[in-house]
């Protein structure tokens, strides 16, 4: 179906330029299947007759052993004899038989990818913003590459996220001033008044 997701298989043969044929029908389901479990049986096995736990050892035991006994066994002749297999020029092989997620870029330029931080440099060949889209690329040799556009940017890996810096604002207080009342306030009024007794009646004077 068209919703399905792509895998990380499908999208190295659609740049490969190879076409990839879903196993749909139960006959065709049998034939892998069958195919995945002489190999699970018989290269595990292999590998823990000859002592093999690193992966270099296991790719020269499938090169110089495993599977020219395997194709001497199972392998059939073709109709038509001859090599029709194109060449690899012009293709990276490096860029394409990786692993690539996208992932979404913070205001503080940074990536989080699976437990990493990845830190972009402020200053790239290519104009990249908060919000924008951008694939990370894991090799084979664990490197990890992030690409944006056809443009491969620059960044470092830090071991957490970056934090603002928090400025510590202290507040001087402001010098106080005396409020002096005007001229015309009732208080002065009132503060200059006197009073006097003239014969029992009492005289305000301002």
């Amino acid at each position: 179906p068209e919703d399905e997701k792509v895998t990380q298989y499908e999208r190295a043969l659609t740049e490969l330029g190879i076409e990839l044929i879903h196993a749909r029908s139960p006959q065709a389901k049998g034939r892998v299947e069958r195919g995945f479990q002489t190999h699970q049986d018989r290269l595990v096995k292999e590998l823990r007759l000859a002592g093999i736990s690193t992966m270099a050892e296991a790719n020269s035991l499938l090169r110089e052993t495993y599977l020219p006994k395997h194709n001497r066994k199972f392998a059939v002749k073709a109709r038509q004899p001859g090599d029709i297999h194109r060449s690899v020029e012009g293709y990276d092989l490096d860029a394409i038989l990786c692993t690539k997620e996208p992932r979404v870029v913070t205001n503080d330029l940074t990536i989080r990818y699976k437990t990493r931080w990845l830190q972009l440099a402020p200053k790239q060949q290519t104009i990249v913003r908060p919000k924008h889209v951008v694939t990370v690329s894991e090799h084979l040799d664990e490197r990890l590459t992030i690409q944006h556009g056809r443009t491969i940017l620059e960044f470092t890996e830090v071991h957490e996220q970056p934090r603002r810096p928090t400025q510590r604002v202290i507040h001087q207080p402001s010098p106080r001033i005396p409020y002096k009342p005007a001229a015309t306030h009732p208080w002065r009024r009132y503060a200059y008044q006197s009073t006097t007794f003239l014969h029992g009646t009492a005289i305000r004077h301002f």
